[in-house]
């Protein structure tokens, strides 16, 4: 029978929007702080500062839930991405109408 392969998300206790990132580095990236092991230096129970959550726990599931799609106060990922997409299409299209209207100043138009 094969070993359940479990994650993990290390929390800093007292900045609980603050996850350990593999290292010493803490950071609110959720993503980049999913790990297929923990660090020798941390238990599985955790410690004072830290606050180790492992995938079977329910919680790990919801962090990631509200990390995707956010909450009423805190836009989730797939809205911050919506949100940078449509900004970065209006950038887009300013950049364009300004080199079109260099090119139209450059050609005499």
């Amino acid at each position: 029978m094969t070993e359940k392969k479990f994650k993990y998300l290390i929390r800093d206790r007292n900045h609980p929007n603050s996850y350990c990132q593999g290292s010493a580095i803490y950071s609110s990236n959720i993503g980049t702080a999913i790990l297929n092991e923990l660090p020798s230096y941390i238990s599985l129970e955790g410690d004072c500062s830290n606050e180790v959550i492992r995938s079977d726990n329910p919680l790990f599931k919801e962090i990631l839930i509200k990390e995707l799609h956010g909450t009423d106060r805190i836009m989730g990922l797939e809205a911050q991405i919506n949100d940078l997409s449509f900004k970065l299409q209006l950038k887009m299209r300013n950049r364009d109408l300004i080199i079109e209207t260099l090119r139209d100043i450059f050609e005499g138009k």
